[in-house]
C-alpha cells in the first residue's frame, strides 16, 4: 500500500466521525477540524489506515477512501464509527489518559494551569509597559491561598480555583478558607480550562480593590467533608465557606483583570 497523502488521511478520518459524501465514499470535509491531530501524529493515522486496509475494511483510490463491503458490515453490526474505533482506538485511550490526569494527577495539572494563566497575564502587563511583576508560591495551599502577586506596593494573595470543561461549568459554589480574609488584599480567581489542551477559557474574580482585604465570607454556607466519618455523616469544614458563582465577576480580558487585580 502507498503511503497517504494528507488529503486521504484527514478524508478518512473526518468522514467516518462527521459522516461525509454518502456511506461509501471518504472524502475531505471543508470547514471540519482535524480532531485526530490533537492525539495522534500523521504516522499513527497512516499505520491505522494501513491496518484498516489490511482487514479489507477500506481501499484508497485517487485521494479517496472508500468502504468495502466488509467495512459496511462492520458498520451495520457495530455501529457507524467502529472502524476508527477498531484501528484508531488509541485516540480514545490517550483522551481518557488526558481525562484521568485531571483527578489523578492533580497537583500536576494544577501547576500547568498556574502557568498557562500567568502567561498571558505577564505578557500583557510587559506589553503595557507596566512595572515587572513578582510571582511567589505558597508551599502547601493550607493557608487559604495558592500564590501571591506583586505589583508596586499592591500584593494579591490568590487563591485559584479552576475548572476543566468545554461547557460553562455548572459547579454553583467554590470553597473558600476563611484565612484569605486576614490578607491584606486576598481574592479568589476561577478560572475555565479545556479540558484536553488546558487552553484559557473564562474567568472570573471575587475580592475588593487593591489594598483591601476580601470581602466578609462568614455568612456563607459552611462546607463539608466529600466522605463521611465511619458512621455516614459528612462533617463540617468549620473554616472553609462554599462561595457562590454569582458572586465571582466575569473578566472580560486580561486588562480588567489586571485593573480589577492591581489597579492600573
Amino acid at each position: 500500500m502507498k503511503p497517504l497523502n494528507e488529503s486521504e488521511i484527514q478524508g478518512l478520518v473526518l468522514e467516518r466521525l462527521y459522516g461525509g459524501r454518502d456511506e461509501n465514499d471518504v472524502g475531505m470535509i471543508d470547514g471540519s477540524p482535524r480532531v485526530l491531530g490533537e492525539y495522534l501524529s500523521k504516522k499513527q493515522i497512516i499505520d491505522a489506515c494501513t491496518e484498516l486496509a489490511k482487514k479489507k475494511l477500506i481501499r484508497f483510490n485517487e485521494g479517496f477512501a472508500h468502504i468495502l463491503p466488509k467495512g459496511i458490515k462492520v458498520i451495520e453490526e457495530n455501529g457507524k464509527n467502529s472502524p476508527v474505533k477498531l484501528s484508531l482506538g488509541v485516540a480514545e485511550a490517550i483522551g481518557e489518559l488526558k481525562k484521568n490526569s485531571l483527578s489523578e494527577k492533580s497537583t500536576y495539572v494544577e501547576s500547568i494551569q498556574k502557568h498557562v494563566f500567568f502567561s498571558p497575564l505577564l505578557r500583557r502587563m510587559w506589553q503595557r509597559g507596566l512595572p515587572p511583576a513578582e510571582v511567589l508560591y505558597c508551599e502547601d495551599g493550607s493557608h487559604g491561598y495558592d500564590f501571591v502577586l506583586a505589583c508596586c506596593k499592591v500584593i494579591r494573595h490568590v487563591e485559584l480555583k479552576s475548572s476543566s470543561g468545554k461547557k460553562p461549568v455548572k459547579q454553583k459554589a467554590f470553597k473558600v478558607n476563611l484565612e484569605l480574609m486576614e490578607k491584606p488584599s486576598g481574592c479568589v480567581l476561577w478560572i475555565q480550562f479545556a479540558p484536553d489542551s488546558l487552553d484559557l477559557g473564562e474567568i472570573r474574580f471575587f475580592g475588593n480593590k487593591p489594598g483591601e482585604p476580601l470581602p466578609s465570607i462568614f455568612s456563607f454556607k459552611t462546607a463539608k467533608h466529600v466522605k463521611g466519618d465511619s458512621s455516614g455523616n459528612k462533617n463540617e469544614r468549620k473554616n472553609i465557606r462554599l462561595i457562590p458563582k454569582s458572586c465571582f465577576q466575569k473578566v472580560s480580558d486580561f486588562d480588567e483583570l489586571i485593573y480589577l487585580l492591581f489597579g492600573f
